[in-house]
């Protein structure tokens, strides 16, 4: 172990002209690329499995992880109505219910509550569905790309 004294005054001139990683003065020798290798593998083949479930449970509403990602909203104003609806969807248990029992989403219901109209919400009911069963069931990996429904923020 290295006698480094952690006082002494940051060389401004080093740290501008070097690359984060040399900055950092940390000896990258000892690491393991494989290690870093299997670790990234292990979480994309944990992400892979946990859509490969999704994709199955969307399959009995109608819909494919595919065909939800090419039309899912892109504009502010129709994420905040998606995320609207969803938090309804999932903040009233008896919809929720009914939506995993029926295998559809009870749009006129939806409609109602939401004030929103039928027709947005059959244009995006796939992201609705899907996200509403990400935020609901297993699929801790997946919540996080929802976290604007839970917490408002976009």
């Amino acid at each position: 172990m290295s006698n480094t004294n952690y006082t002494e005054p940051i060389d401004i001139e080093y740290v501008e002209n070097s690359t984060p990683l040399q900055s950092s003065k940390i000896n990258t020798d000892h690491y393991n690329d494989t290690a870093f290798s299997n670790n990234s593998s292990y979480i994309i083949n944990k992400i892979q499995k946990q859509i490969e479930c999704l994709d199955m449970e969307l399959y009995s509403f109608g819909f494919t992880f595919e065909d939800i990602s090419q039309t899912s909203p892109h504009k502010k104003k129709d994420k905040y109505a998606c995320a609207d609806m969803i938090r309804t969807i999932i903040d009233d248990r008896a919809m929720m219910r009914t939506m995993l029992q029926k295998g559809y989403l009870p749009i006129r219901l939806l409609s109602k509550k939401t004030n929103r109209s039928p027709k947005l919400i059959a244009s995006f009911e796939g992201y609705v569905v899907m996200a509403s069963l990400i935020l609901t069931g297993n699929y801790p990996d997946l919540k996080p790309y929802f976290d604007y429904v839970l917490y408002d923020e976009l």
